[in-house]
């Protein structure tokens, strides 16, 4: 099961990091971001795929006014930025418009589900 939500400022963004026993995938954007657009299809594709195992995926506007403080916080530079959390604490995160680099970086930090339990 996976959710694919996009949270509109810093207090549902701490409130999902302080409550979820999930791992969590926040992608860090804008709509004017060209980079950012570019990677959305593929990262959407993931979200909703259901390959990763207890993960929830997560999109957050950071260039509305509710939502700035999460890139100081985060000492975010660049977007579009991608961060992996688990039990509250901060895993990795990478900024990224390459689909490959996306993948890798997902597939390095995240629990994908067994082939095994894929029916054919």
């Amino acid at each position: 099961m996976y959710i694919m939500l996009f949270l509109e400022d810093f207090e549902e963004f701490k409130s999902v990091l302080n409550t979820s026993t999930q791992y969590l995938v926040f992608k860090f954007t804008a709509t004017w971001c060209n980079p950012c657009k570019k990677v959305a299809p593929a990262y959407d594709s993931y979200a909703t795929n259901d390959i990763y195992q207890n993960t929830d995926f997560y999109s957050i506007d950071v260039d509305e006014e509710d939502t700035m403080d999460i890139m100081y916080e985060y000492n975010l530079k660049t977007i579009p930025h991608f961060a992996i959390f688990k039990n509250k604490q901060l895993l990795d995160s990478k900024q990224t418009s390459n689909v490959d680099e996306l993948l890798q970086f997902l597939n390095t930090h995240l629990p994908q589900k067994s082939v095994n339990n894929v029916p054919f």
